[in-house]
C-alpha cells in the first residue's frame, strides 16, 4: 500500500455491514462477465432494485458498444433471465472500471455517489495469458477505484464477489466434483 492509500483507509469510520435490501440504487461492475450476468439476472428477479451497470461509452477509448443498453439487454435475455418489467429498472452508467473516478467527472461522480446505495464488485479482466502490467488497470486500479467510489460522499457498502469463491462453493457441496483447490 501507498502512503496516500494508508492514509486513506484511516478516513473510514468501521460500520455495520449492510446487506441488499428492496428499493436500494445498486452500482455494478464488471457485467460483461458470465457470473456477473447471472448475479444481475439475480438480483433483478429475485430483488425490488434498480440497477446500473458500469460499461464503457460509445465512442470512448475504451471501446464501448454504440448501444450499452440494449448490448446488456440482450446479453441477459442470452442467459434466459431477461423480462420485460426488467427495462424499468435497469440502466447503463457511462465509465471505465480501470480509470481514475471511472473515467468521470468530479461533478458526475458525486452525483453517481449520491444515488447509489450499494455496489456489486465483480469487475476483473480474465486474461490469465496477459502481463501483469495488463492486467492491473481493471484488476487492481479498478478495485482501488471501486473502494474510493464507496467512500465518496456516504459510504456504501461493497459486495465483492469473486469467480474463484462461486466456483469453489459449488464444489464444496459436492464431494464427486471435478475441480478442488487447496487454498
Amino acid at each position: 500500500l501507498t502512503d496516500s492509500d494508508r492514509a486513506f483507509l484511516r478516513t473510514l469510520e468501521e460500520t455495520e455491514p449492510r446487506p441488499l435490501s428492496p428499493g436500494m440504487r445498486i452500482l455494478f461492475t464488471g457485467v460483461p462477465s458470465a457470473i456477473s450476468l447471472w448475479l444481475l439476472g439475480d438480483s433483478l428477479t429475485t430483488g425490488d432494485y434498480s440497477v446500473g451497470c458500469l460499461e464503457d461509452a460509445p465512442g470512448s477509448q475504451f471501446g464501448g458498444q454504440a448501444d450499452p443498453l440494449g448490448s446488456l439487454r440482450q446479453r441477459v435475455l442470452e442467459i434466459g433471465l431477461w423480462r420485460p418489467e426488467f427495462a424499468q429498472r435497469l440502466a447503463t452508467v457511462p465509465g471505465h472500471l480501470g480509470a481514475e473516478r471511472f473515467g468521470l467527472g468530479q461533478r458526475d461522480l458525486e452525483s453517481l455517489a449520491a444515488n447509489v446505495d450499494a455496489v456489486v464488485h465483480s469487475g476483473v479482466n480474465m486474461n490469465l495469458a496477459q502481463t501483469y502490467q495488463y492486467l492491473h488497470p481493471v484488476n487492481i486500479e479498478g478495485t482501488r477505484q471501486c473502494l474510493r467510489f464507496c467512500c465518496e460522499g456516504r459510504l456504501k457498502p461493497v459486495h465483492y464477489q469473486s469467480s474463484l469463491a462461486v466456483i469453489d462453493q459449488i464444489f464444496v457441496e459436492d464431494d464427486a466434483a471435478p475441480f478442488k483447490e487447496d487454498m
